[in-house]
């Protein structure tokens, strides 16, 4: 599959081949039909934020479900979702206690296993949202 990387900062980006992932217990493989290119991309990319690299960036992705990782019970595969950042909290913290699992230490986001600007990425289940029919 096509994915866009990002290798350096302020280096342009590259579009490279790489494996199509597989999702594990608890995740869904959606093939990604729209990825928005936002500020925090370019805040990346210029170096402003930390982020690990070589990375996939996007972190706004819709798509279709294309395959369900063990314990899946609820979404199925043709589901279109869209994906949020933040996909799930540790549970334990007392900011997951209080539902803030955006301010969560230890969370599980699309740094931890790729953002949205390639064809098919990895999400857990319960970051996602299924969209209505007509959007």
């Amino acid at each position: 599959m096509k994915a866009v990387f990002l290798s350096g900062v302020d280096q342009p980006l590259e579009i490279r081949d790489t494996p199509i992932p597989e999702p594990r217990d608890g995740e869904v493989r959606i093939q990604v039909k729209a990825s928005g290119v936002c500020g925090t991309d370019v805040h990346y990319w210029r170096g402003i934020l930390p982020l690990s690299l070589p990375a996939v960036l996007g972190h706004e992705p819709v798509g279709v479900i294309d395959k369900l990782g063990p314990g899946v019970t609820w979404l199925k595969p043709g589901d279109r979702v869209g994906v949020s950042w933040v996909q799930e909290g540790c549970g334990r913290c007392p900011l997951c206690q209080k539902e803030q699992i955006q301010y969560c230490p230890d969370q599980y986001n699309w740094m931890n296993v790729g953002g949205g600007h390639t064809e098919f990425m990895i999400a857990r289940a319960d970051g996602c949202t299924l969209l209505p029919e007509g959007l």
